[in-house]
């Protein structure tokens, strides 16, 4: 079975580098997409506190997964 992934990214410095704040995981495409219109349907304060719920210190998270973006 396939795994889709929506992700979140951040640019803190300006820089080409990005980082790993955010992620979800789903088995079907679709969930995935409407997953993103939710969120891009919110504030960006609703966003900034979905990461922090999720990665309260802002951590890059790409080192502790095996997902490859």
């Amino acid at each position: 079975m396939k795994n889709y992934f929506i992700y979140i990214l951040t640019n803190k410095n300006n820089t080409v580098l990005y980082t790993l704040v955010y992620y979800e995981k789903f088995n079907n495409p679709m969930t995935g997409i409407n997953r993103v219109k939710l969120i891009n349907a919110g504030s960006r304060k609703k966003e900034i506190d979905l990461i922090n719920k999720f990665n309260e210190e802002w951590k890059d998270l790409y080192s502790n997964t095996n997902l490859y973006l």
